[in-house]
């Protein structure tokens, strides 16, 4: 009669701790996942600001030259 008492006894909590377990790692990985979202969100706001940084150094040099190719087609006009 004891074991038929202790084996359910010790299943459950076998499978309790097992429960337990699970739970306290899908806190963790929901945590660990969390952090790791707020890392690579800052990362790309990071990328993004950089990329912003060179598209608009390299859209003013477009734009200054082609205002000095304007120049020079307006100084050839004038001078002709």
């Amino acid at each position: 009669m004891a074991t038929s008492i202790l084996i359910p006894v010790y299943g459950f909590k076998y499978f309790n701790d097992q429960l337990e377990q699970c739970k306290q790692e899908l806190k963790n990985n929901t945590i660990a996942c969390e952090l790791r979202t707020k890392i690579l969100s800052d990362k790309v706001e990071e990328k993004d600001k950089e990329i912003n940084e060179i598209l608009k150094y390299y859209s003013q040099k477009f734009e200054n030259m082609y205002n000095d190719v304007n120049r020079s087609i307006n100084q050839i006009k004038k001078d002709k």
